[in-house]
């Protein structure tokens, strides 16, 4: 059952977390200055949707490659870079950062071997 709930519940952030990256997109878009709600809004979308694919692989397999947790403290560290910096930073910059941070993991998680569960292997 709580595997079930978390299963429902890891798609849920990850479709807020793009939802989110959306925002992050308009708001860069029509505000030339960096200001917190561009700062959050970019780190944070992609923060909550490996917060509900940490959720989704962990309810699933019961593990999860540590490459997340690390692009995870990654994305808090361009945040807060760009919160103690602010408008020295453009908001492009911070955008690019984080795209390269998603762009490693996605990298990173294809050429790691997948593990294979005992029911599928075979």
């Amino acid at each position: 059952r709580a595997l079930r709930s978390a299963f429902a519940y890891a798609h849920a952030l990850m479709v807020a977390g793009a939802i989110v990256v959306a925002v992050s997109i308009e708001l860069r878009i029509s505000h030339a200055d960096t200001d917190p709600s561009v700062v959050l809004t970019t780190v944070g979308g992609p923060l909550i949707y490996l917060a509900g694919n940490i959720l989704f692989l962990r309810s699933r397999t019961g593990a999860v490659a540590r490459a997340r947790y690390v692009a995870a403290t990654a994305l808090v560290v361009v945040g807060a870079l760009g919160l103690v910096l602010g408008h020295a930073v453009p908001s492009l910059a911070i955008g690019v950062a984080t795209v390269a941070v998603m762009t490693t993991l996605a990298v990173i998680t294809q050429l790691t071997p997948q593990q294979t569960s005992p029911t599928t292997a075979g």
